[in-house]
């Protein structure tokens, strides 16, 4: 069994990083920060963590995660160079139900509030500028995952306006596809026969949404990976017995991105208007999904990542994402080439171990080439160049009842070009909620 002694050892900051319309580093600039180990290299480093304490790590979530001590002094950014990419950052804090867009210098320009929420894990800007948020009720709807909290998925105008908000048991990131549909992450528990004949299987599921909220139809994962045509093995995930959601989080999927990029698609069969990229936590892999055929494609990572988070395509055809390191001790953003299978560049923290997360992280390219990072779990977001200089960086100002900094789920770097047209109705943004300090509900 793996002791919370030994859990400690295994986790504790996030990674993350912003991508935009750029050209990849040049080959020069690859791999100047931290070379890609080989396997021999990175077995000298990985604590003696064997598969099945891996395992039983998986099945303890996220709420198990400590995080580093804190140094409330720093708050807001911290530092802003010249090496910075300009542009707006969005900025979900989870415990405060709140998304915010704020300058490089750390003022609010605009926000979006959340009312009767317990708290907002994800939210994305659409094409028109809407929000799409994924959250969790104070109280009714539907159950899911973690001690079956009430969730729902959200669309909110540029000026707060619902479009819909319909009671789904979403988590993680939502997105929309390039024809106006959107896609929510969801869980449902089942029975998996042919995987384990006595425990419950939590199983995720796409589910394919209209631009109004109304689902079309939910894809399961166990169905796509349980028997696939390329003979993806499953790794064994322990049961989970926290709360009242007993059973295998087999995958834990956490992101989903669109792939029907105009300058990619048709360049090979990856990227194509109904494909997208999805990351699958416990599985240690990302994958590319035809929602349409309802088939997978192409996967990646087993041998490579601990317990991943936020693939997404870049403009080159590469793939960045962020590499948790779950049971390995240390973190990273990794970018590579889904037609070779190698890590072309990637960013690791000196020394390795200061940056490590156990759960959550997003990643973005900016449009200069830098790479944006969100350690969620320490409230904390950062930018980093090619060459693996620190170029801005963020704390979450909030602090809550529970004496701990908010986390932030995810930052994302936008130009001015961008939302220029959106800023400049200058509409306020709206005042906190009272409660927002409340001691959050444990989980």
């Amino acid at each position: 069994m793996l002791s919370r002694c030994s859990l400690a050892v295994c986790v504790a900051t996030i990674f993350v990083a912003t991508s935009c319309q750029q050209q990849p580093p040049s080959p020069k600039q690859q791999r100047t920060n931290t070379p890609h180990p080989n396997k021999k290299a990175a077995a000298a480093r990985t604590p003696a963590l064997d598969e099945d304490q891996i395992a039983e790590l998986q099945a303890l979530g996220y709420a198990d995660a400590p995080t580093e001590p804190d140094d409330p002094t720093k708050k807001g950014v911290t530092l802003n160079s010249k090496r910075a990419s300009p542009g707006y950052n969005l900025i979900t804090d989870r415990r405060g139900c709140r998304a915010s867009v704020l300058d490089n210098a750390g003022t609010e320009v605009h926000a979006w509030q959340g009312d009767d929420c317990a708290e907002w894990a994800h939210a994305v800007l659409l094409r028109n500028r809407d929000l799409l948020v994924s959250g969790v009720n104070r109280r009714g709807g539907i159950l899911t995952r973690t001690l079956n909290r009430p969730r729902y998925l959200t669309r909110l105008t540029w000026d707060g306006h619902p479009v819909f908000r319909v009671n789904l048991p979403a988590h993680h990131l939502p997105t929309e596809m390039p024809d106006g549909r959107l896609i929510a992450l969801t869980t449902q528990q089942r029975m998996a026969p042919g995987y384990d004949h006595e425990a419950m299987l939590l199983d995720d599921r796409l589910a394919v949404l209209t631009s109004r909220g109304t689902v079309l139809k939910f894809i399961s994962l166990f169905d796509l990976l349980h028997e696939n045509s390329l003979k993806i093995p499953l790794k064994p995930i322990a049961p989970s017995n926290k709360g009242h959601a007993k059973g295998i989080d087999l995958f834990h999927i956490n992101t989903v991105n669109p792939l029907g990029r105009p300058e990619l698609v048709g360049t090979s069969e990856l990227f194509q208007p109904s494909n997208v990229l999805i990351t699958l936590r416990h599985q240690d892999l990302i994958a590319v999904v035809d929602i349409d055929a309802e088939k997978v494609i192409w996967a990646w990572g087993q041998d490579d990542l601990r317990g991943p988070h936020d693939a997404q395509p870049l403009a080159n055809g590469h793939f960045l994402m962020l590499d948790n390191g779950l049971g390995r001790g240390w973190s990273r953003a990794i970018e590579m080439d889904p037609a070779t299978g190698k890590i072309v560049w990637e960013y690791a923290a000196t020394p390795k171990e200061s940056l490590y997360t156990h759960s959550y992280g997003t990643v973005n390219r900016t449009d200069n080439g830098n790479t944006i990072i969100t350690d969620s779990d320490s409230g904390r977001a950062l930018e980093v160049t090619p060459q693996g200089q620190l170029a801005w960086e963020f704390f979450n100002p909030n602090y809550y009842a529970d004496k701990k900094r908010g986390p932030i789920n995810s930052v994302r770097r936008y130009t001015a070009d961008e939302l220029s047209p959106w800023l400049n109705l200058k509409t306020p943004p709206p005042p906190r909620m009272r409660n927002e300090r409340r001691k959050p509900s444990k989980h």
